[in-house]
């Protein structure tokens, strides 16, 4: 009896009609997962991280965003689509996306837009011609490996009387810095195709940091302590084992947090210290306290330069303040723009110390050297 009432409780209208919705609803759940594939973050974890939530950002985004809000999950589920069904090098599907949708390793701390969703390597080169918040950071470090070989290649053929020795350091200072660029591209040209390869690129960036300081600091040094050879073996020890010491620093995951950069920045300090000594120490010997030479203004000049891209580079403006500048004008962007100055005035700076090496007679002089300790400790400001 029991049987044959619920055989016909299920055969009855009502409970075969339940059974359809419920089996119509388990059916596009089902097509849901299997079609959008979305890990927005969670309000606790944004919480804890201190970034702003959906729900701020969508107020922030309406009035400086020039994308919908509305259709913000609609360009995230396209991105998906072109990344695992579209051919590798069609990028005609693939939408910007929010900060809350973007890859993790793609993410700065205050850009809320134009994000590119995960891509395959060949989208992320085709990338390169597509406008989003890293197409400056791209193209401006290409312009840059290019223009610091180019330019020390120009100068060695200027300056025909230079050494072998001076032609290898010059040609070290370029390639180094070169490469610290083109380090820099590949992070950002590659950081959407997934967390690990963002978090090894990353790596390398951040070391190319250390390695400009290297090339640099050989050059400047080498060329302006020529006549100090025991300060300036000092100079170039104690510099290049801080750097080693920060490239070992760079491969932690807490250095390579955007919350780490005024740390990044005060590593890279350290690094140079040793070097800025030895300058100055040459400078007081040459001209003076309060004097300096031509190859020191230019000196300045490159300071400069860099003093204000590292302000814009720590502070995160403009993004801090307005996401209306997230594609052209975020600070990333201004930092690599400025440092085309800081590098032109440092190439110009070693072509003048090599000129001024060269008109002064390559250190000449008719007092007669000591011998012994004495000559350890006067060889820092004695010829």
């Amino acid at each position: 009896t029991h049987s044959l009432r619920i055989a016909s409780q299920l055969k009855s209208p009502s409970s075969q009609t339940a059974r359809l919705s419920a089996a119509h609803i388990f059916a596009r759940t089902q097509k849901m997962k299997r079609t959008t594939k979305v890990s927005l973050p969670s309000r606790t974890r944004q919480e804890e991280s201190g970034e702003r939530g959906p729900e701020e950002s969508t107020k922030l985004l309406e009035k400086a965003s020039p994308y919908d809000p509305e259709s913000r999950l609609e360009m995230w589920y396209c991105g998906c689509c072109a990344c695992h069904y579209a051919p590798l090098y069609d990028l005609k599907n693939v939408k910007l996306v929010y900060r809350w949708e973007a890859p993790q390793g793609t993410l700065e701390k205050y850009i809320q837009t134009a994000y590119r969703p995960q891509l395959t390597f060949l989208q992320c080169l085709a990338s390169m011609f597509w406008w989003h918040n890293e197409t400056i950071n791209i193209w401006s470090a290409l312009l840059l490996a290019v223009f610091n070989l180019y330019y020390m290649l120009l100068g060695i053929e200027n300056h025909p009387g230079m050494g072998l020795d001076v032609k290898i350091i010059l040609m070290t200072h370029g390639t180094l810095r070169s490469l610290c660029w083109i380090a820099s591209w590949t992070y950002h040209t590659f950081m959407p195709m997934d967390p690990g390869t963002s978090s090894y690129l990353c790596i390398f960036d951040y070391a190319g940091c250390f390695v400009t300081i290297l090339g640099y600091g050989m050059s400047t040094v080498y060329l302006n302590l020529y006549c100090y050879p025991t300060m300036l073996v000092l100079c170039e020890i104690v510099g290049g084992v801080l750097i080693l010491l920060a490239m070992m620093l760079s491969i932690l995951p807490e250095y390579q947090k955007e919350e780490s950069r005024q740390i990044r920045v005060w590593v890279s300090v350290a690094c140079v210290l040793p070097y800025v000594i030895g300058l100055y120490a040459a400078n007081v010997q040459e001209y003076g306290w309060f004097e300096s030479g031509p190859q020191y203004t230019y000196l300045g000049y490159a300071f400069g330069f860099e003093l204000l891209a590292v302000f814009f580079y720590a502070s995160m403006v403009p993004e801090r303040v307005t996401n209306i500048f997230d594609i052209a004008l975020n600070s990333h962007s201004i930092w690599h723009c400025l440092n085309l100055g800081f590098d032109y005035y440092v190439a110009v700076m070693v072509f003048t110390s090599w000129e001024q090496l060269e008109e002064n007679g390559f250190c000449q002089t008719d007092e007669v050297r000591p011998g012994g300790p004495v000559a350890f400790f006067n060889s820092v400001f004695k010829r």
